[in-house]
């Protein structure tokens, strides 16, 4: 458990109101008008083809009968629970094939060899959005036992309805992973668009985020 100290009050106003104005003004160049940025563009966006960054996994018949199941108001907790982690796990490896892969030889137990593929990428860090993001965690952990895992709180502010930063835990060496946003739905993004921005500012390359989410949608 951290234990929380409140830091001793300043005494030098003017170098308060300083660093007040620089915090304001980096915020104001960078852009915090998340949500309002998005309606702007959504007219917009709607008209153009997705990006070819965009993967939905193949709606085969199985996925669409997970998706039955869970979204069915008649289903149970514990049948909801089961499909809802069957489902998980689909999506964990579909994002995994989705990473560079690299050529490498092993030797089997009969001394033979074996031409096959490992990650380029050794390091993964999922980054789950609390709360519903968290859901994902155990799935990414099962499929990639050595994953680290990170958490960011992001709540919207009700008089601005702007998505708000309320409390953030990355691992150290972030900028070295590549790294799973995990949030179980998506509506307007403005969550998920700040959690990129917070990896970015952290020095993730943005060819090393991907979003993860089982379900979007528009709001």
């Amino acid at each position: 458990m951290v234990e929380t100290r409140k830091l001793p009050c300043g005494e030098n106003q003017i170098a308060i109101d300083l660093i007040v104005r620089h915090v304001n003004r980096e915020l104001q160049k960078r852009g915090v008008k998340v949500r309002n940025e998005l309606v702007n563009r959504l007219g917009v966006m709607c008209d153009l083809p997705m990006p070819n960054t965009f993967y939905l996994i193949e709606q085969t018949a199985q996925i669409k009968y997970l998706h039955t199941i869970i979204r069915n108001r008649l289903t149970g907790r514990d049948e909801f629970i089961f499909y809802s982690k069957r489902l998980m796990r689909v999506l964990i490896e579909y994002a995994l094939s989705l990473l560079p892969f690299e050529d490498v030889s092993v030797e089997t137990p009969q001394g033979l060899f074996y031409k096959g593929k490992k990650h380029v990428y050794a390091n993964v860090c999922g980054v789950s959005v609390v709360r519903a993001g968290e859901c994902l965690e155990p799935a990414l952990i099962e499929i990639y036992k050595d994953a680290k895992i990170g958490k960011i709180l992001i709540q919207t502010n009700q008089l601005t309805g702007e998505p708000e930063l309320h409390f953030l835990r990355l691992p150290r060496d972030i900028s070295d992973t590549y790294v799973f946003i995990l949030d179980a739905t998506i509506a307007t993004g403005a969550a998920a668009l700040m959690a990129i921005r917070v990896l970015l500012d952290h020095n993730v390359p943005e060819d090393k985020i991907a979003l993860l989410s089982l379900l979007v949608s528009k709001q």
